[in-house]
């Protein structure tokens, strides 16, 4: 397995003549040994991965479906000569893309690459207080992220980036995909470690509030401090006994209080007046295009789960079912869905349970040790 040199990785990609095409940082980051991604531009579906190993693109790259991995950071190869045929198809289809790359490939000496990730310039300097509490110089940003904007065009969060940083051989396998090591006023303004199971975005990449930059930083190696810092935030108990997650009290209390009407109508979505063949009521999306858009199974019915009719569905929740690969969603990914739109399927259900307190709820009940409530769903 090929592993990233951390003296010439970020140099190569820094070099105009690589970090300024999105073709040329995905054959590098490939040819690197790290597993990079193409990522859509389309406004609705911004840092959504294309899976280009599934439907509608399997046939004319010679995949077969039946092979597909999956959607979001599944969606990435580390194989150069693959990345070049995914780059010669999208040109032949005059494609629209970003770049971006999954976290936990391998760097030398066995271990893996992390991403940390701040939203917001307080999130930096929450960063730096880590290390100048402990008498280090705080290392430079390795990208610049380009922040985000509401609706009305005011800043969400912005100044942030993001800092790469290897891990010693064994740490990822020990702790949660993404760990907060920090935490500042808002959750924006927290110190994120992404570990596994989730991508970042890389420059020459463009979204609607701007572009992504390399900054000066290079890739830095986790002092021990930080190790166990992270070890300390984000490793993940034992199991004890357990019930299986589907007769989980703590999802049975939630599922009941969150019925789909309320969740399906705050998106737009109305009840036909229909019903399935199993009784559960069928609703229409919000684009008027079909009156049979969905049922949304009562629990006890199909595990409960919203049944996609269609597959030309282009609402955020449909996009979710695409980049998961499935028809049917949960009540929980829906929320994540209609929550944070255009964000990794896994990153935003990650996301969705910590912020309404469904993750320390579950962690409650199955290792026993945490008191938890629930937080209320709020404005999307």
């Amino acid at each position: 397995m090929r592993a990233v040199d951390p003296t010439s990785a970020v140099a190569a990609l820094r070099n105009p003549a690589v970090g300024g095409s999105v073709a040329a940082t995905a054959l590098a980051v490939a040819g690197f040994g790290l597993p990079a991604l193409l990522v859509d531009t389309d406004p609705s579906r911004q840092k959504r991965p294309v899976n280009f190993r599934n439907t509608p693109h399997a046939a004319g790259l010679g995949y077969d479906p039946a092979d597909n991995p999956g959607g979001g950071f599944y969606a990435s190869t580390a194989d150069p000569a693959e990345m070049s045929r995914w780059l010669g198809y999208a040109a032949g289809r005059g494609m629209s893309l970003n770049v971006g790359m999954r976290v936990g490939g391998p760097v030398y000496g066995g271990g893996t690459l992390a991403v940390v990730d701040m939203g917001t310039a307080a999130a930096v300097g929450l960063w730096a207080s880590l290390w100048t509490a402990r008498g280090f110089v705080p290392p430079e940003l390795t990208v610049r992220s380009p922040g985000k904007r509401d609706e009305a065009g005011n800043w969400v969060h912005a100044g942030g980036g993001h800092v790469w940083m290897m891990l010693p051989s064994g740490v990822a396998e020990k702790v949660k995909p993404t760990v907060t090591v920090a935490r500042g006023g808002t959750a924006a303004d927290g110190v994120d470690v992404k570990v596994r199971d989730s991508f970042v975005m890389l420059p020459p990449s463009v979204r609607d509030d701007g572009p992504y930059s390399w900054a000066g930083g290079d890739m830095v190696a986790a002092p021990d401090w930080f190790v166990s810092l992270l070890l300390d935030s984000g490793s993940r108990p034992a199991p004890g006994p357990r019930r299986k997650r589907e007769e989980s009290a703590v999802l049975d209390e939630w599922n009941d209080n969150h019925p789909w009407t309320d969740i399906l109508e705050e998106a737009g979505w109305t009840e036909s007046g229909a019903v399935d063949s199993c009784g559960c009521p069928i609703f229409a999306r919000p684009d008027g295009s079909s009156s049979r858009s969905g049922v949304a199974h009562e629990p006890g019915c199909n595990a409960g789960t919203l049944h996609l009719y269609t597959t030309d569905d282009r609402t955020v929740i449909g996009d979710y079912a695409e980049a998961v690969g499935k028809s049917s969603l949960s009540r929980i990914e829906v929320s994540a869905a209609l929550e944070f739109p255009g964000v990794d399927p896994g990153e935003a259900k990650r996301m969705f349970m910590e912020r309404s307190g469904l993750s320390a709820a579950l962690d409650a009940e199955r290792y026993g040790r945490f008191a938890f409530s629930f937080a209320p769903l709020g404005n999307r």
